[in-house]
C-alpha cells in the first residue's frame, strides 16, 4: 500500500508544501498541556456527574436484571428488555462479586468510560498526533460525562466503538480472514450491547467491501461469527420493534426535533457544537480544493472518518423517518466521528492553527463549564428526578408490606406485570423488607386515580410514574380522592414521579 502523507491521503509527487506561517508549531510543547487538561476535565467530568445521585429509572432495570438469582431468570429478562445481553450478562457476573449497591452497579461503566480514551492514547493510531487528537476529543466529548457514571450500556458501546474503529483501520490496511474475524466479532458485541450499534457496523462493512471488493469477499468466513447475532435478533428484535415503533406514535415534528437535537447529540451543548461544526465545515470547504494534500486513493484513516460522518447521517435519516430517538443512541457512532474530527485537526494544524485553537477552546470551555456546574448544582439533570430510589426510601419509613405500582404511558402498558413488580419493588426489597407488589393498569378512557386506588388495600403504599407528558386528567391526585393518603411529588414539577403513603 502506498505511503500516506500527513493529512491522511495517499500522497504523490504533486503534493505542494504547506506554508510554515500557518502551521501549529511542534516545538512549543502543546501536546502535553493539552492532553493533561483534557485528562483532568474528562476524568473529573466522568466521575462527578451524578455519581452520588440515586439510580435513575432506566438504571433500575439494570439493577433488577443484574440481581437475578439464576442464569435462566437472567436469560428470560434479557429476552424481554430492549438493551442487549452483551451488557446485562457481564453485569450479572460482576454483581455476583461486587454486590448490588449503587456504586457497585456503576463501577464497570465508569471504568470503561475512562479506559476508552486511554486505549486511544495507547493504540489509537500509528501516527502520534492523530492518536493524541482523537484521545483529546474523546475525553472532551461531554455527553459521556452524563453516561459514564450510570449502570447503562453506553460507556460499553463507546469502548467497543473505539476497538471496532482501530480494528477497521487495520483491516483496511491489510485485509485477511483473521483481521476480518476480529472486526466482525467486536461488531457483533456492539450490536448485542445495543441495536443502534448496527449503524456504524453496516457503514464500515459496506466501506470495506467498496474499498477492497474481491479481497473483501475472500474474507467471507468471518461472517460465520454473525450467526449468534442472527439467532438472538430473530427471537428478540420483534419485541424491541414493537416497543420502539408502535403503530400510532405520537411525537413532535421530526424535522424540528432533528434540527434542535443534532448539535446536542454531537457535543452536548448546542451553541458550542454549532461553532465547531461551522469551523470544521468552513475550513474544509476553503482548503479541500487546494492541491496541498496530494492525490490518490483514500487512506484507511480517511475512510474511517468518512464512515463516522456517514453513520451520523444515517442516524439523522432514521430520526426524520421514525422519530422518538434519544440522543444517547448516537454513542456507538461517535468514536469514528471523533476520529474524523481528529483527522481534521491534524490536517488543519499545519494550515491554519487558529481554527484548531478555536475548536479546542470551545471543547475545553464546554467541559470546564459542565464540570463547574456539576460541582455546584449536582441535581440539575432531570434524570436525577426520574428515579424510584428516593420515593422508595420515603415509603420505607412506613415499613410497607404492599405496594401498588403504576407506570402510565404506552411503554408501561406494554411492560409485563412481572417486570413492573420487580422494578417497582426493587429498592424496598434491596433494603431487606418482604413486599407484595400489585400492578395497576388504566386504559386511556379510565380515570387512573380510581384504577390505582382500586388496587390499594388498607396500609398499601403507591408508586406512580410516567416517562411521557400527561394530560391533566391523568395526573396523580390520590390525596384528593382519598384523604387518608399523604402524597409527595418527587418529580420536581418536571415529570411524574409521585409516592403516596398512609397518613
Amino acid at each position: 500500500m502506498p505511503a500516506t502523507n500527513h493529512d491522511g491521503r495517499y500522497g504523490g509527487a504533486g503534493a505542494a508544501p504547506v506554508t510554515a506561517r500557518a502551521a501549529l508549531p511542534t516545538r512549543v510543547g502543546w501536546r502535553a498541556p493539552l492532553v493533561v487538561a483534557a485528562l483532568i476535565l474528562g476524568v473529573t467530568g466522568r466521575i462527578t456527574y451524578g455519581w452520588q445521585a440515586p439510580l435513575w429509572f432506566d438504571e433500575t432495570f439494570s439493577a433488577v436484571i443484574a440481581t437475578q438469582p439464576s442464569a435462566a431468570a437472567l436469560l428470560h429478562w434479557c429476552l424481554n428488555e430492549m438493551t442487549g445481553p452483551a451488557f446485562y450478562m457481564p453485569l450479572w457476573l460482576w454483581v455476583k462479586l461486587a454486590g448490588s449497591s449503587d456504586m457497585a452497579l456503576r463501577v464497570p461503566s465508569l471504568i470503561l468510560s475512562i479506559a476508552a480514551p486511554l486505549l486511544i492514547l495507547w493504540k489509537g493510531a500509528a501516527d502520534r498526533d492523530l492518536r493524541l487528537w482523537w484521545a483529546v476529543f474523546a475525553l472532551l466529548w461531554v455527553p459521556m460525562f452524563a453516561l459514564a457514571g450510570e449502570a447503562r450500556p453506553y460507556p460499553q458501546l463507546f469502548m467497543l466503538g473505539v476497538v471496532q474503529a482501530i480494528l477497521f483501520v487495520r483491516l483496511l490496511a491489510a485485509p485477511g480472514i483473521a483481521r476480518a474475524s476480529g472486526w466482525v466479532a467486536v461488531s457483533v458485541l456492539l450490536i448485542l450491547t445495543h441495536y443502534w450499534g448496527a449503524v456504524p457496523c453496516l457503514v464500515q462493512g459496506l466501506a470495506y467491501l467498496a474499498c477492497h471488493r474481491r479481497r473483501a469477499v475472500a474474507t467471507w468466513p468471518a461472517l460465520l461469527l454473525l450467526l449468534p447475532l442472527i439467532g438472538w435478533a430473530y427471537v428478540h428484535l420483534p419485541l424491541v420493534l414493537a416497543i420502539t415503533m408502535p403503530a400510532d406514535p405520537v411525537y413532535p415534528d421530526p424535522l424540528r426535533t432533528a434540527l434542535t437535537a443534532i448539535p446536542a447529540m454531537l457535543l452536548g451543548v448546542p451553541l458550542g457544537a454549532l461553532i465547531v461544526l461551522a469551523v470544521v465545515i468552513g475550513t474544509f470547504a476553503r482548503h479541500a480544493g487546494r492541491r496541498d494534500g496530494g492525490r490518490g486513493a483514500w487512506s484507511p484513516e480517511t475512510v474511517l472518518g468518512l464512515c463516522g460522518t456517514a453513520s451520523l447521517a444515517l442516524i439523522v435519516a432514521f430520526m426524520l423517518v421514525r422519530p422518538g430517538f434519544a440522543p444517547r443512541y448516537v454513542t456507538p457512532a461517535m468514536p469514528s466521528l471523533l476520529f474524523g474530527l481528529a483527522l481534521w485537526a491534524r490536517w488543519m494544524a499545519v494550515r491554519d492553527a487558529r481554527m484548531v485553537i478555536i475548536v479546542v477552546a470551545v471543547l475545553l470551555s464546554t467541559a470546564a463549564g459542565l464540570v463547574l456546574a456539576m460541582l455546584t448544582q449536582p441535581d440539575r439533570d432531570a434524570r436525577h428526578l426520574f428515579n424510584l430510589e428516593r420515593p422508595s426510601a420515603w415509603l420505607a419509613e412506613r415499613r410497607p408490606t404492599r405496594l401498588v405500582m403504576f407506570w402510565d404511558g404506552p411503554i408501561g402498558a406494554l411492560t409485563p406485570d412481572a417486570a413492573l413488580d420487580a422494578v417497582g419493588g426493587f429498592f424496598l426489597r434491596r433494603g431487606g423488607r418482604p413486599l407484595t407488589v400489585v400492578v395497576a393498569r388504566a386504559t386511556p378512557a379510565q380515570d387512573p386515580n380510581r384504577a390505582v386506588l382500586a388496587r390499594a388495600t388498607p396500609g398499601s403504599v403507591i408508586l406512580w410514574t410516567a416517562n411521557d407528558s400527561l394530560p391533566d386528567d391523568r395526573r396523580p391526585r390520590i390525596a384528593h380522592y382519598d384523604a387518608g393518603y399523604d402524597c409527595r411529588d418527587f418529580g420536581g414539577g418536571q415529570l411524574t414521579m409521585t409516592a403516596c403513603r398512609p397518613k
